[in-house]
């Protein structure tokens, strides 16, 4: 008999399920954000000093490059369920790690003298998080580890400056990253509960071929005894 999901379980099966779709993205676009950060970094002109930029980028580019070798490895492995929750740990510490460093530029390269560049990279950073959100939001954990050290990192700054018109972005930034997140959970959910129903299906399908191999096992003995009998 298959046990029913209940729509909020997460099999070991549905979260490499939800992991292979996290990790499409990784492998297929690897470029895409060192060349965005390339591009802010160039920006900065002499507002920050270089070698704060190139270190800065360089971090970014090794975390960017061991997240597209994990995702690689991941979706060319043939993983076992017992091993989804290592993976699960390794996909969320570089998320986490990411998004952590990608945040550091709002303290580690803030030019202080230029407030011209201080809104193009408040801008940058929050136009970040809807891309970020979006390839992420397929896996609830790395979802959270990747949306919220950026968002705290943005709110912080807006707090800095402690003024009537910050305090509002950062109520706006707050309604934004509420409404975000129920999306992120609506649409986790249908996901995980589309995920759970197949992994019953194939569970089904599993049983249902055992138990012909074992009929027609049963059947082929029948007839050879009956064989066996008749000479």
């Amino acid at each position: 008999r298959v046990r029913q999901s209940s729509p909020f379980r997460m099999s070991p099966e549905s979260r490499l399920s939800q992991l292979r779709t996290l990790a499409e993205p990784q492998v297929s676009i690897p470029l895409v954000f060192p060349l965005m950060i390339a591009t802010f970094g160039l920006s900065l002109d002499d507002d920050v000093p270089s070698w704060k930029i190139g270190s800065w980028l360089l971090v970014m580019l090794i975390l960017q490059v061991a997240a597209y070798i994990n995702a690689r490895e991941f979706l060319q492995s043939h993983i076992e369920p017992e091993d989804a929750g290592q993976w699960s740990r390794r996909f969320e510490l570089l998320a986490l790690a990411f998004s952590c460093v990608f945040a550091s530029a709002l303290y580690f390269l803030w030019p202080h003298n230029h407030a011209e560049h201080q809104t193009f990279l408040l801008a940058l950073m929050t136009v970040a998080l809807a891309p970020l959100a979006l390839i992420t939001i397929v896996y609830f954990p790395v979802f959270c580890c990747t949306v919220m050290p950026i968002a705290a990192g943005i709110a912080l700054r807006f707090l800095a400056y402690g003024k009537g018109t910050h305090l509002t972005f950062l109520i706006s930034l707050g309604l934004f990253l509420a409404l975000v997140f129920h999306l992120a959970r609506i649409i986790n959910g249908t996901m995980l509960r589309a995920a759970n129903l197949q992994s019953d299906k194939n569970a089904l399908i599993e049983q249902l071929f055992r138990a012909k191999r074992e009929s027609d096992a049963a059947r082929a003995r029948a007839e050879e005894a009956n064989r066996a009998k008749s000479s």
